[in-house]
């Protein structure tokens, strides 16, 4: 299954407490936004999980994503944010993985990392807004 996140060179995706990592661009101030609900208000995603992933506490193991480019647009909406992230080294990263591992919501899904079968990397910039800045 094809899947898409937004990660860094370290493979440390964009949306992290604000004082865990200074590449953070989106932060908890952004979380329960209505385009960035907290997993346990997706309610497809809740219900995708059902008993087998908590939710409210989530393993390490398990990382966030989009189900295609569109869900990521959905959730990266201001254009100053795809520019931010492209200069600081953020990519789109079209990810392989099998489905068994893939809990899908509404507005994002999750993961598990360990079973991911291949990365590419694609620029942010121009996958979700057709600009081409190298």
């Amino acid at each position: 299954m094809k899947i898409y996140r937004v990660e860094d060179a370290d493979c440390e995706g964009m949306y992290r407490r604000a004082d865990e990592k200074e590449n953070t661009l989106i932060n908890d101030e952004q979380c329960g936004r209505y385009n960035h609900p907290t997993p346990t208000r997706d309610l497809q995603l809740k219900y995708s999980c059902g008993d087998r992933v908590d939710l409210n506490d989530l393993p390490t193991d398990y990382l966030f994503g989009f189900n295609s480019i569109e869900q990521a647009k959905a959730w990266i909406t201001e254009d100053r944010w795809i520019r931010d992230l492209h200069t600081r080294g953020f990519h789109l990263v079209e990810i392989e993985i099998p489905s068994r591992y893939v809990y899908i919501g509404d507005t994002q899904l999750i993961f598990l990392n360990p079973k991911v079968e291949s990365r590419i990397k694609h620029n942010i910039s121009e996958a979700l807004c057709g600009n081409n800045e190298s």
